[in-house]
């Protein structure tokens, strides 16, 4: 939220987001914006720069921002409020939900939330909350995984996808930003509870970590930021993501179409993206619990099976399904 930010403004929208989130961003509003007609403001490390781009500009009839809590899209929502916002929830929706139900952050919650026009959500849960808690209309989307990635998946699938005979590779992503969101503390404790009981476990946590969140532990892999995603999530067996707050999840869908074995927060919207018997959805007792998460890990790696995905589960997340579904959402704002 605090840096890597960006701005996309282009005939009735503006969009704001981060660029730690890759090319998926760029994409995914692509399809909303005429592609030719987007201009890209210079990638600033600094959101104030951004903020100050955006204000100086003529306001814009819609407003996007793919985080309620986007450093330059609330400051310009407080000095220069769009006739329309259209927010794509990030993480601190739900971490709002979870942990901010009373006290400064609920009302802080609550004030943006009723000056919100339209939403685009990615489950039935966000919708719902919106629909029943602020009465907002709202349209749910299933983001798609890039052609790049697909392309990837679907090769290796062809292929045969080889995981490791002697070990049980579990892996989990997260970052700087996200260390406490998507709780990798706790599944780092949990991992060290099931290893004592099952020896052939291994922990592999991807994605930008600061040296102090990385204690030398046996069986813990801690890999950085990986160049191949897809190829490193193909070996392992079990994927695990249990975040205290995520809006979707792109790499847990991926982790799913690899064959991997998900264990996942019942809050996020892909488990309601997620083909039937791949997922372990946990509640919040797994969540807060690194022993219950332990045992559910224990119980997972003893009683894995060959489970594969159809070819069509993949070649169903595709830019094309995701236009129609933004340009459903786009006509029904402007009915608004």
């Amino acid at each position: 939220m605090l840096k890597d930010s960006y701005y996309l403004y282009a005939n009735d929208y503006e969009f704001f987001g981060r660029t730690y989130r890759g090319h998926y961003l760029h994409d995914f509003i692509g399809n909303m914006l005429a592609e030719e007609s987007i201009s890209i403001g210079n990638v600033y490390k600094n959101p104030i720069s951004i903020l100050l781009k955006s204000v100086s500009l003529p306001n814009k009839k819609y407003c996007i921002s793919e985080s309620l809590f986007h450093v330059p899209a609330l400051g310009k929502f407080l000095l220069k409020k769009p006739k329309i916002l259209v927010n794509i929830f990030g993480g601190p929706f739900l971490q709002l939900l979870m942990i901010g139900k009373a006290g400064l952050a609920g009302k802080i919650a609550q004030y943006f939330f009723s000056r919100i026009d339209y939403g685009i959500v990615f489950s039935t849960k966000q919708q719902n909350y919106l629909k029943e808690k602020y009465s907002i209309p709202s349209k749910i989307i299933t983001p798609f995984v890039q052609q790049e990635e697909r392309s990837k998946i679907l090769e290796l699938k062809k292929n045969g996808i080889k995981k490791p005979e002697e070990k049980i590779v579990i892996s989990h992503i997260t970052s700087a930003l996200g260390y406490y969101v998507k709780n990798t503390k706790n599944v780092i404790k949990a991992f060290q509870i099931a290893k004592k009981k099952e020896p052939k476990l291994e922990l592999r946590v991807i994605g930008d970590l600061p040296e102090i969140k990385k204690p030398i532990i046996n069986g813990v892999e801690f890999l950085g930021r990986v160049n191949d995603v897809v190829y490193c999530l193909s070996e392992s067996h079990i994927y695990i993501h249990p975040a205290f707050a995520e809006s979707f999840s792109i790499s847990t869908l991926i982790a799913a179409m690899l064959d991997c074995k998900i264990i996942c927060s019942e809050n996020m919207g892909v488990v309601e993206a997620l083909p039937p018997n791949v997922a372990e959805v946990l509640d919040e007792k797994y969540i807060k619990s690194p022993e219950a998460l332990a045992e559910m890990l224990i119980n997972q790696a003893k009683n894995l099976t060959n489970h594969q995905v159809p070819i069509s589960f993949i070649e169903n997340f595709n830019e094309k399904k995701c236009a129609a579904l933004i340009k459903e959402a786009e006509d029904i704002i402007q009915q608004l």
